[in-house]
C-alpha cells in the first residue's frame, strides 16, 4: 500500500501525533481526483487487508506465543486486528516487538512505520537538499573535501563499459591488486554482493575460487551488462571484533544523527550489525544480527534478528557474548559520524554505516532513511526517544513546507 491506513485513534489523539500528521501530509500531497480517490479506497481495504494477514503471521508465530506466554491464537489475532483498526499498524509488528508482553502492548501505540517515517522525512527535507547521498561518487567526493574516512569506490560497471574509473584502471583495463568488495549498484539486503581477497595466487572468493585480474574483471563486466556494478576496496574489522566474535566479514555500525535547533549534529540512535558466520554481509535482510548500542559507552545490548523478537545475547554461531562487548575507538566513531553531518547539514537525518578497522573508522555510506524497524527492535518505540521531537520541530521548522509547520512543528 502506498500508505499507512488512517488509525481509528486519531479521532482523540493529541495535536502532535506522527500518524494524523503522515496522513494528512500524504492526502495533501496527493494531486488528482483518482490518487485521492485510490487514498480512501486504501483506508476502506486496509480492515480486510489486515484480517488476511493476521491469519498468516497467526499460523506462522501463534504456536510459539502459546507456549510461552498462555495466550490463545484466537486472542492473538484479536490482538492483531484491534493494532491494525485502532492505530493502523500492520499485523507482523505485534510479534517482531514482542507486543503480546503487557509491557510491550502499552507502547504498541508508539512504534512507527517505515512509511510513516520515511514519508514525514521526505515533508521535512528541506527545498534543494544535498542529493550526493545517493551517488557513491558525489558522496565520496564530498567526504574526501571534508577530510573525512570514507570506502574507496575503485571503479562502477555498467552496459559492458568502465565507467568512472580512475585513469591508470580506465587505461590498464585491470583490477587493483587488493581485497575487493563488489555489489550492484542498487542492491537490496546484500543481495548480489561477492568479497574477493587479492593473494600470490591471484583473487580468492570466500568459496575459494580462483581468478586472476584478467578473468575476474571479465566475469564483472559480464556482470555488468544487467546492472551496474560497483567495485570497492575491502574494508576489515577491527581486530577486536573479529577475534571476539569469530567472524570475517565486516561489520558495521549504523549511527543515527540529527539536526539540532542551532542547526548542529546530534547523535539520536545506534545500531551495531553483524553478520552471521558464512554471509558476506551484515545487512539485517539477509539475517544479520542487529543490536543497540548505548551511545555514551559503545557497548552492545542484546542482539535481534530481522521481524524476530527474541533476544539473542550470544551470537547464534560461534556463543560469542553480544550483551556488554564494548566497541573499539567508539569516541572517534562518535566524531565521524557527527563531522560527516556537519558536511551534509540540510539533510535533517542521516543513518551513517560506520565500518570499524585497525586504522580507524571508516564511512561505507549514508542513508537518510535509516532502517526504523530494526532500531526499534533493539531502542523501544522512536517517539519514546527523548530527541524524536526535538528533531520532528526542528526539521519542520527549517523544510520551508507549511504543510510540515501545520502539522509537525
Amino acid at each position: 500500500m502506498e500508505h499507512t491506513p488512517f488509525p481509528l485513534a486519531a479521532f482523540k489523539c493529541r495535536k502532535r501525533d506522527i500518524r494524523l500528521a503522515f496522513c494528512r501530509l500524504t492526502w495533501r500531497r496527493m494531486r488528482g481526483p483518482r490518487r485521492k480517490l485510490g487514498f480512501i479506497l486504501g483506508i476502506l481495504y486496509w480492515p480486510f487487508l489486515a484480517a488476511y494477514r493476521a491469519i498468516g503471521v497467526t499460523r506462522e508465530k501463534g504456536q510459539y506465543v502459546t507456549k510461552a506466554y498462555g495466550i490463545p491464537r484466537y486472542k492473538q489475532y484479536l490482538h492483531q486486528l484491534y493494532l491494525a483498526l485502532i492505530h493502523g499498524r500492520p499485523p507482523h509488528v505485534y510479534y517482531m516487538y514482542g507486543l503480546f508482553r503487557p509491557r510491550q502492548w502499552q507502547l504498541a501505540p508508539r512504534y512507527i512505520t517505515p512509511q510513516e517515517f520515511r514519508g514525514i522525512v521526505e515533508a521535512l527535507t528541506p527545498i534543494g537538499a544535498d542529493t550526493s547521498l545517493q551517488d557513491k561518487f558525489a558522496f565520496e567526493a564530498v567526504c574526501k573535501q571534508s577530510g573525512l574516512p570514507c570506502i574507496e569506490t575503485i571503479m562502477v560497471l555498467g552496459s559492458t563499459t568502465l565507467e568512472n574509473t580512475s585513469p591508470d584502471n580506465m587505461k590498464a583495463h585491470r583490477l587493483q591488486e587488493c581485497d575487493l568488495f563488489i555489489k550492484p549498484v542498487s542492491a537490496r539486503s546484500g543481495s548480489g554482493t561477492e568479497m574477493w581477497s587479492w593473494t600470490t595466487s591471484g583473487f580468492v572468493n570466500h568459496r575459494g575460487e580462483v581468478r586472476t585480474s584478467r578473468e575476474l574483471l571479465e566475469h564483472l563486466v559480464q556482470r555488468s551488462t544487467s546492472q551496474a556494478i560497483l567495485v570497492q576496496r575491502r574494508i576489515k574489522n577491527h581486530r577486536t571484533i573479529s577475534e571476539h566474535f569469530g567472524i570475517s566479514a565486516l561489520s558495521t555500525v549504523r549511527i543515527v544523527t540529527t539536526l539540532t535547533d542551532a542547526g548542529q549534529p546530534n547523535l539520536f540512535q545506534a545500531l551495531f550489525k553483524m553478520p552471521r558466520k558464512h554471509s558476506i554481509v551484515d545487512n539485517l535482510g539477509a539475517g544479520g544480527i542487529g543490536c543497540g548500542v548505548q551511545l555514551d559507552t559503545g557497548r552492545l545490548e542484546a542482539g535481534h534478528v530481522k521481524a524476530n523478537h527474541e533476544s539473542l545475547h550470544e551470537h547464534p554461531d560461534t556463543g560469542a557474548l553480544i550483551t556488554g562487548f564494548a566497541l573499539p575507538q567508539w569516541q572517534e566513531v562518535r566524531r565521524t559520524a557527527l563531522d560527516a553531518h556537519r558536511a551534509f547539514s540540510n539533510v535533517a537525518i542521516i543513518g551513517w554505516d560506520i565500518g570499524i578497522s585497525d586504522s580507524g573508522p571508516v564511512i561505507i555510506e549514508g542513508n537518510p532513511f535509516p532502517a526504523v524497524e530494526s532500531l526499534q527492535q533493539s531502542h523501544g518505540p522512536l517517539e519514546v526517544n527523548p530527541n524524536f521531537w526535538p528533531f520532528i520541530r526542528t526539521a519542520a521548522t527549517n523544510s520551508q513546507s507549511v504543510e510540515s509547520n501545520n502539522y509537525l512543528a
